[in-house]
């Protein structure tokens, strides 16, 4: 990795401040370390996980996103050539060549449905040990969509997916895991957590806000629910109040990571499509559609606008978009899909027995992670990681040809 990362980063800090008091004695003058350095939620003094960096430094993020690997059975494996062994190449290809400070996985890590979902979770868990690289993720729709109250019960019988609690508490024990499940209130879901990133000198260079996708028991929520707004508002306020004091206007500086995009993604897409006030940075709007299934009831994007703190929101959800749009001073961006296990700019219809892959061959496959590049100043650059410019990836992408060929000579339907 570019940096040693500090696992023991409380005794660091306290070797670093030791360090400090006997230069100073000294008359000597002391250096801040040149390494990036981690305190967990559960060690640090204000009950936030912190990433330290020194000074001049940039913090290197690789978000991922609907990586889905799932249960052999599913068709996508057996007919559209897809493969969970290839998603976790994939995945530890992208973050060896990025060599991030962190990763940030914004839902559907799983799509096990009612088979056991607590085995492929574990299997993320081992790959980051293996690299050595800390990582966060939001649940997505599909990560616990079939649930059981007793999780251990669930895991065992290999049916039904864990709860999320359940999942978090298992992840916990390893190193590089920073998922936390959280404290917003009843109906704001279970993994809503911030990661903030400092100076060495404690200044707050960023704050990382990790947003659940709710499940009411029934069906996800397209939008956010009222006791996650509140959660957000309260935790800004409080970064606020600390960073700046009780009545300071100025805001602390924030990115909002989930899995289900706000409705503006796709209405400031169109605005600027159509010449409006907005600006389309790169990418496609392929799928999804704003004014269905509760989306118009999402507020979350007027709370960013009235706090002032949020300068840009990642998601995924829907796998064929990959764009970034700059809307009201707000970036939107949808992360490169990131699995070769799902579908992705194909739609198929299995009753019919019909596919079509147009979409594939116009725009190409653009699969790979979202870099996001923040400078000390609190600056940051967001690009495109494609694994085509970035990774071998000959030998573990799907070739569509063979798959169209293939669907062809088992009688399909295949246009594109």
């Amino acid at each position: 990795m570019k940096r040693f990362r500090i696992t023991l980063a409380v005794l660091t800090l306290a070797i670093f401040a030791a360090t400090v008091a006997v230069l100073a004695v000294n008359g000597l003058k002391s250096d801040e370390p040149e390494v990036v350095s981690v305190v967990k939620a559960a060690d640090s003094e204000d009950g936030y996980t912190t990433f330290y960096v020194p000074d001049g430094e940039n913090f290197e993020i690789l978000a991922l996103t609907d990586t889905q690997v799932k249960y052999p059975l599913n068709n996508y494996e057996t007919d559209y050539g897809g493969s969970n062994e290839n998603t976790f190449t994939l995945v530890k290809r992208l973050v060896e060549s990025a060599d991030p400070d962190l990763v940030i996985i914004t839902g559907d890590l799983v799509m096990s449905q009612f088979v056991n979902n607590m085995a492929y979770f574990r299997r993320y868990a081992e790959l980051f040990e293996e690299l050595e690289t800390y990582w966060a993720f939001t649940f997505g729709n599909h990560d616990a969509e079939w649930t059981v109250t007793d999780g251990a019960k669930a895991e065992s019988t290999g049916l039904f997916q864990s709860p999320k609690s359940y999942v978090i508490e298992e992840l916990s024990v390893y190193e590089h895991c920073l998922t936390e499940a959280g404290d917003a209130a009843d109906g704001g879901g279970t993994g809503n957590y911030v990661i903030n990133v400092r100076g060495y000198d404690s200044s707050l260079i960023y704050s990382l806000f990790m947003m659940d996708c709710v499940n009411n028991g029934d069906e996800y929520l397209r939008y956010k629910s009222t006791e996650q707004v509140e959660w957000y508002e309260r935790h800004i306020r409080t970064l606020n109040a600390a960073e700046y004091g009780e009545n300071a206007e100025i805001a602390v500086k924030s990115m909002l990571f989930t899995h289900v995009p706000l409705p503006e993604f796709f209405e400031s897409y169109n605005i600027a499509a159509e010449g409006g006030d907005a600006e389309i940075v790169y990418g496609h709007y392929l799928e999804g559609n704003p004014a269905s299934k509760g989306f118009e009831q999402c507020v979350m994007f007027d709370k960013i606008l009235e706090l002032g703190s949020t300068s840009a929101v990642f998601a995924g959800h829907y796998h064929d978009n990959d764009f970034m749009v700059r809307y009201k001073g707000v970036d939107l961006v949808f992360v490169q899909h990131s699995g070769v296990a799902h579908y992705y700019r194909m739609d198929a219809d299995d009753v019919k027995k019909q596919i079509d892959m147009s979409d594939i061959h116009t725009y190409g496959d653009e699969r790979g992670g979202t870099v996001i590049d923040i400078g000390y100043d609190g600056e940051y650059r967001v690009s495109r990681f494609l694994a085509a410019e970035n990774v071998e990836y000959d030998d573990i992408k799907i070739d569509y040809d063979a798959v169209a060929n293939d669907l062809k000579d088992r009688g399909w339907e295949v246009d594109g």
